[in-house]
């Protein structure tokens, strides 16, 4: 794999991988969005102002690459959001889909996850709870037509997050997060999924 995270593959082993050929039962969708699978790929329509949070029922490891190919299919709105939630849990730890959500944004603010964005003007990392800003970048942002490779590292304290081979962010948290769930996120936009995959990155 070449990118800003070949040298992690050593050290990897293929955990989960979804090609979106069959249906769609190791999935849960929360919010207002249509989704369904057509000609191998997950279609999201979250036109105009809707949005939708997809959750995968797979565990992350401890320490992981998450990986996946979205287009953004034109036309698109000001919005076009390629956001990806990774170790989420619920507030005490729990499973977070032990409770169902809206799929309102501020409901993913109040548990443990780390956000990416990637919307129309800018890309973002955050820490939650509290929505803390980790790091911004004004060169990075999500085109109409385009197709994205994103991918996010997470080893002991460094988190990382990449677009199409470029390393967009970079963070080391004196607490990290070692488990949870990872979703899609997409609003005012139209997304096309085409596989997501999970490695597991041995110590």
């Amino acid at each position: 794999m070449a990118g800003p995270f070949s040298e992690q593959m050593d050290r990897a082993s293929l955990v989960a991988e979804e090609l979106f050929a069959g249906g769609l039962d190791d999935w849960v969708f929360e919010g207002t969005a249509d989704c369904e699978v057509r000609d191998g790929k997950l279609v999201v329509d979250a036109m105009p102002d809707r949005y939708a949070t997809i959750w995968w029922r797979k565990d992350l490891p401890a320490d992981a690459l998450i990986e996946y190919r979205a287009d953004v299919a034109a036309p698109g709105g000001e919005g076009n959001n390629v956001n990806t939630f990774i170790y989420a849990t619920g507030p005490e730890g729990e499973d977070v889909l032990d409770v169902r959500r809206s799929g309102r944004y501020k409901e993913y603010h109040v548990i443990p996850n780390y956000l990416v964005t990637q919307t129309s003007t800018y890309s973002r990392m955050r820490r939650n709870p509290g929505f803390e800003l980790l790091s911004e970048r004004k060169d990075f942002y999500s085109v109409p037509g385009e197709t994205y490779h994103v991918q996010l590292l997470k080893v002991g304290g460094l988190v990382q997050a990449a677009f199409n081979g470029r390393l967009a962010h970079e963070y080391t948290d004196s607490n990290p997060y070692t488990r949870g769930r990872l979703a899609l996120r997409a609003w005012h936009g139209q997304n096309e999924y085409h596989w997501v995959r999970i490695w597991a990155i041995r110590p």
